[in-house]
């Protein structure tokens, strides 16, 4: 059976993870300086793109799709969920102080950290 409150600790366990892994990505500058730039220039592209076509964007109302349109998103989405889920089981195969982890939380607790921490 699992602990009581074991979702409010498994997000206090992924978000320890995520500050561990910021620490260790920030001591690395070259890899967080490729990182930044791969956040920073997709999304300068989309803010230009947004600033450029704002006027035909505020125009455009409802748009019904077509089913094919609605599949294409359908799978881009699973795509997206399945490229994560390998992520995670390949980049955090096992937990860092897995014996100190495991016995102070329980695998459930300790798994749901893990999945939080890489999806933030």
């Amino acid at each position: 059976m699992a602990e009581p409150g074991w979702l409010r600790h498994a997000i206090q366990v992924g978000v320890f993870e995520l500050r561990r892994s910021v620490r260790a990505i920030w001591r690395d500058k070259a890899r967080f300086g490729l990182m930044a730039l791969g956040l920073v220039f997709p999304s300068l592209i989309l803010v230009g793109f947004t600033v450029l076509f704002a006027e035909a964007i505020r125009g455009a109302g409802t748009i019904s799709l077509p089913e094919q349109v609605s599949g294409m998103v359908a799978l881009f989405w699973l795509f997206g969920v399945f490229i994560v889920a390998q992520r995670v089981a390949s980049a955090r195969p096992r937990i860092d102080a897995e014996p100190l982890m495991l016995t102070t939380v329980p695998s459930r607790t300790a798994a749901g950290g893990l999945l939080v921490a890489e999806t933030l």
